[in-house]
């Protein structure tokens, strides 16, 4: 009774399997494989090098319209391939039908569409063929040509588009050009967001045939609907106005405003501006100074390094050690080293003192810079009550041994 059981179930299995296979099967979609149209050009170089272009222009159009064609087909995976590449590796020059249907198997399609653009004097022929890879037999074949003069990429791409469509019975899709009066916006075709407006224009592509309905939104402006009947391998140019979503008022004073006579003209922060140009003057004339100043420092450090040595010599007696040799210059009387000691001390304060000033002018000139030039727009009357009631003043202090900032905060 259990082996029974377990055959029963697997037999059960085997026909669910077997039932899917057959529904996958059923809802497949053809493969088509589009190979790379092969330029053949008798011409000079030049020719055949536009020759080349035109062609890879042709089978990019082709490609695209088999990517908007996925409600028939599918691609066929790695099928991006040129004709010439796999004639040559098939030994299949003459595009027998065995030779191609072989061909398209090894590409795992169900359908091969492959073709040549053969310039012929003042015109540019392109031959089209699609392959039925299970049947070995060309279900269509289409031929189209354009004048040399009139032969470009946008020509190309039109060409191959008109000729995938007689191939596949698949209609040419429409486009839709719109221009609007707004910079920027989203543009949805009945119901389904399609594209955006850059630089007022924007063009909607790939639309089937027939009444479509165009709704354009953007922001500060109100929703534009409107309808256009998009024909097939054409494109309709739509004008999109749009009309500004606010309603002008009236502007009110309110009890706290001042009336417009009494507001300020004028820029404001023109006089922080001014501080803030004379404040930063006045921080590099103090680099400038205490730079000097410290130079001249150095200077008389080495003048008296050289005193203390001279003085070793002196048969009166001289400086004996460096460790102070000011405080011992001073109290034996030794006026060489003495002086050089004195108007080192007094260049030092003077160095310290500028250091501090123009570290307090440099603070200045950020805050005045800020108040003039960053904080332009002025508070309204009551914030401008509680901001002054809260103060920072920044103040320069100097001691015997050097110079620094302080700051009072004021609630």
């Amino acid at each position: 009774m259990r082996l029974r059981i377990v055959f029963m179930t697997w037999a059960l299995c085997a026909a669910a399997l077997s039932g899917a296979n057959a529904a996958n099967a059923a809802n497949a979609k053809p493969k088509l494989a589009v190979l790379g149209i092969e330029p053949l050009d008798e011409g000079d170089t030049s020719s055949q090098e536009r020759t080349a272009s035109l062609a890879k222009w042709i089978t990019d159009g082709l490609r695209e319209r088999a990517e908007r064609a996925r409600a028939r087909y599918d691609l066929a995976p790695n099928s991006n391939k040129e004709l010439t590449e796999v004639k040559l590796l098939s030994d299949c020059l003459d595009e027998a039908r065995d030779c191609m249907a072989a061909i398209g198997r090894d590409l795992n399609a169900d359908y091969l569409m492959f073709g040549r653009l053969e310039r012929r004097r003042d015109t540019y022929a392109l031959t089209l063929r699609l392959l039925n890879v299970g049947t070995k037999s060309f279900e269509k074949q289409k031929t189209d040509s354009t004048a040399s003069t009139s032969a470009n990429e946008a020509t190309m791409r039109r060409m191959a588009s008109a000729v995938f469509a007689e191939l596949t019975g698949i209609p040419l899709d429409g486009t839709i050009a719109i221009e609007a009066n707004v910079p920027s916006g989203t543009v949805f075709v009945n119901g389904e967001r399609r594209g955006m407006i850059a630089a007022r224009t924007a063009t909607i592509e790939g639309l089937p045939e027939g009444r479509a309905r165009v709704v354009v939104e953007a922001d500060g402006y109100k929703r534009w609907e409107g309808q256009v009947d998009v024909r097939p391998g054409a494109s309709v140019r739509l004008a999109v106005s749009l009309r500004p979503d606010s309603v002008e008022r009236t502007p009110t004073l309110s009890a706290t405003s001042p009336p417009p006579s009494d507001r300020p003209s004028g820029r404001p922060g023109k006089m922080y501006r001014t501080l803030a140009w004379t404040s930063a003057v006045l921080t590099a004339g103090g680099v400038a100074a205490f730079t000097i100043t410290g130079l001249k420092v150095r200077s008389l450090e080495q003048d008296k390094e050289a005193a203390i040595r001279t003085s070793w010599d002196d048969p009166d007696g001289g400086i004996t050690g460096t460790s102070d040799a000011c405080k011992e210059a001073d109290e034996k009387g030794y006026a060489p080293v003495d002086s050089i000691c004195r108007d080192g001390k007094r260049m030092a304060k003077i160095t310290n003192i500028l250091i501090g000033l123009s570290a307090a002018a440099f603070v200045a000139t950020g805050v005045f810079a800020y108040e003039g030039y960053i904080a332009a727009d002025r508070p309204p009357p009551e914030q401008a009550r509680k901001a002054s009631s809260r103060r920072v003043t920044v103040v320069p202090e100097i001691f015997p041994t050097g110079a620094g900032l302080g700051a009072v905060i004021q609630f």
